[in-house]
């Protein structure tokens, strides 16, 4: 049984800049050379993803909070990722976060599960840009 006191759990928080070296070698990675140009300062949209890392918890600490046992095979379900501008380089970013909800489901493939969802937002000066809804099937 999961630990039900985690759902609104605030997570720590914390802040990111992403700075053109970095941007241009996440692009040359992905195979999006075309932001590596003078004049563009947006950054890769992978970006949303990373910040999670700045969210102030990271993953094993998450399943420590709920109390789920990591050997029992945790699966990323679903991830939503909306933007409401694009994320830019040379501005600093406050990543923050909550659990919203804990559900208890009979799946016919894989018996008792766990639903756990969660979401990391990407503020700049008070504005949300980037929100991640996360969706993390825990089998029982």
């Amino acid at each position: 049984m999961l630990n039900l006191n985690a759902i609104n759990y605030e997570f720590p928080g914390d802040s990111f800049i992403i700075d053109k070296k970095t941007n241009e070698l996440v692009s040359l990675s992905t195979g999006k050379q075309t932001s590596i140009n003078i004049d563009n300062n947006d950054s890769h949209q992978i970006f949303s993803l990373i910040a999670m890392s700045h969210s102030g918890i990271s993953l094993d600490e998450l399943f420590k909070l709920l109390d789920f046992d990591v050997s029992k095979g945790p699966m990323l379900g679903q991830c939503d990722i909306s933007f409401n501008s694009k994320i830019m380089l040379n501005q600093k970013y406050d990543v923050k976060g909550r659990i919203i909800s804990l559900d208890h489901k009979k799946s016919k493939k894989i018996g008792d599960i766990d639903i756990v969802k969660f979401v990391v937002e990407i503020i700049l000066e008070k504005e949300k840009i980037v929100s991640a809804e996360y969706t993390l099937i825990l089998p029982c």
